[in-house]
């Protein structure tokens, strides 16, 4: 069998490449760049490629037109700036199961990371993007991997190989710094500029604080996942990259997925038939 392995950089990612290697998988390592990337996790997906000798396979799309996309999601005013790249992370998986002949699709989620347990925190909807960029984008979808509704249906049907271990994020980071020289970059989420950013906007802007669905014990909960300081220094770099102020970001009317066009309802359907 040929498996798609999805790997950011992180430690879940990571790790599941180790796995897959000391289980002598046949795989392709899967990567969607969206031009956030921190350097440490570029250096840490080098590393652990070397190590396993898996083909590595990097999806992308017009950056100009990606970055608009992002600028629409955040003058909407929702919580989800996020959702483009969950969205292009999911299609780039199928993409490369189909262009490479694949079985399955392995990726680093785990029970681990808990659950969000509101609905509203995390939405993955292809028709939502569509939704939010005609609504306030200045452009149209031309080359971004968007999902449609039974990319939504196959997706879920993945193999989170972390849960068939004791898996311990902080052990797990370990044996990757222990072994191959992986680095830390903070907490979870901050192998992207970006989505380090959108922990921060979800936590001074809507009073989402994602770090609770992770689970960690090093985390200080009673502390914000960042000074305030920090993040303006990272609205600011957002700000210069998707030609926007930082008032348009943080006094846009508050809004959420149900205000736009959505998939959800008819997967949830699909999902009681299947």
């Amino acid at each position: 069998m040929k498996y798609i392995i999805g790997i950011s950089g992180g430690v879940d990612s990571c790790y599941v490449l180790y796995k897959c290697k000391q289980q002598h998988l046949d795989a392709v390592a899967v990567t969607f760049d969206n031009g956030w990337d921190n350097p440490i996790a570029k250096e840490n997906v080098r590393r652990m490629i070397d190590y396993t000798g898996y083909q590595h396979k990097v999806y992308s799309c017009d950056l100009t037109e990606f970055r608009e996309i992002q600028r629409a999601f955040l003058l909407s005013g929702t919580p989800h700036a996020e959702c483009p790249t969950d969205v292009a992370v999911g299609k780039t998986l199928l993409m490369a199961k189909k262009e490479f002949g694949a079985n399955r699709i392995i990726t680093g989620h785990n029970r681990n990371e808990g659950t969000i347990t509101n609905p509203d925190w995390s939405v993955v909807d292809g028709l939502y993007v569509k939704s939010v960029v005609k609504r306030h984008g200045r452009i149209k979808l031309k080359t971004f991997p968007n999902m449609n509704l039974w990319d939504h249906v196959q997706i879920k049907k993945v193999w989170c190989l972390l849960d068939d271990y004791e898996y311990d994020t902080n052990q797990a980071k370990k044996v990757l710094i222990d072994k191959f020289g992986w680095q830390p970059y903070g907490n979870k989420h901050y192998e992207s500029i970006f989505t380090k950013f959108n922990q921060g906007l979800r936590y001074y802007r809507h009073g989402i604080d994602m770090r609770l669905v992770d689970n960690n014990p090093e985390y200080d909960l009673t502390k914000p996942p960042m000074s305030l300081v920090e993040f303006h220094k990272l609205l600011d770099i957002v700000c210069r990259e998707l030609d926007l102020n930082p008032g348009q970001i943080m006094s846009a009317p508050h809004s959420d997925w149900r205000s736009y066009a959505s998939y959800r309802k008819w997967i949830k359907r699909i999902r009681k038939v299947i």
